[in-house]
């Protein structure tokens, strides 16, 4: 389309399939040059100007939701853009971010891997991805689509903050364990503790780490409330968990409350 309308200014249908071709893909700044063009050569858009209208209008939406934090809004507007944007990758890349803030990461995961299979080298999709399989305690994985998009871009903000902090966390987690096995309780239990701390969002992690915190203090000898506790906050994140049920039933038979 765009190609015809060079070789030929004047080429009325090259200009309306250009436009329709910017509205799925999301090109709201093409679309109005477009939609200008084809009104200079006395054309009729309505419906496309109205289409384009409501893409702005759905940016500006979401735009608004993200400055005030309401997620589900935003996604909200991003769906009813996408109805007619139908191929803009960056929305999808977008909604998939909106899907990871509210912690659906599967389907946040699902919809940058779509996006992924369209353009691999999508860095906003790379950033995405790895961060859910951050949050799905996949830190390992995570670290190759973080890798990808530092190489390209080592100023990736979004990405440097979260490598970081998985790094770290992946470190501390791998310190308690190995002071764990070696049977240096002091030790696992503070690491268990600085590991802890580093991101309480991370749930899918984090019940792992409360669970050997309570184990270990059960070789420290600490009181069953405390190890009951540990229990109860992985309990909380995951009621079926057989670790921290166990690891609770022991502190409780040690209560004399069985």
């Amino acid at each position: 389309s765009k190609t015809s309308t060079i070789l030929d200014p004047s080429f009325e249908k090259g200009w309306s399939r250009l436009l329709r071709c910017s509205i799925i893909l999301g090109l709201t700044v093409t679309a109005r040059q477009v939609l200008t063009k084809l009104e200079e050569l006395g054309a009729k858009s309505r419906e496309e100007t109205e289409q384009v209208e409501l893409l702005e209008a759905n940016r500006e939406a979401t735009l608004a939701a993200h400055q005030s934090g309401d997620m589900a809004r935003a996604l909200d507007s991003m769906d009813r853009a996408l109805q007619l944007a139908t191929h803009s990758l960056p929305l999808q890349a977008a909604r998939a971010e909106s899907l990871a803030s509210l912690g659906r990461y599967g389907e946040a995961a699902e919809q940058a891997i779509a996006v992924l299979q369209a353009d691999p080298d999508m860095l906003e999709a790379h950033y995405i991805l790895g961060l859910c399989l951050y949050y799905e305690d996949q830190i390992e994985k995570s670290f190759t689509h973080f890798t990808k998009v530092l190489n390209i871009d080592m100023n990736h903000t979004k990405t440097n903050e979260v490598y970081r902090k998985a790094m770290y966390f992946k470190n501390k987690r791998e310190d308690a364990l190995a002071a764990f096995r070696m049977g240096d309780w002091v030790t696992a239990f503070r690491q268990f503790t600085a590991a802890l701390t580093i991101d309480p969002t991370n749930r899918n992690a984090n019940k792992k780490l409360y669970v050997g915190r309570a184990q270990t203090a059960v070789q420290l000898k600490y009181a069953p409330p405390e190890v009951i506790a540990d229990c109860n906050s992985a309990l909380l994140i995951d009621p079926t968990m057989m670790g921290a049920l166990m690891t609770k039933a022991q502190a409780f038979m040690e209560m004399e409350a069985f």
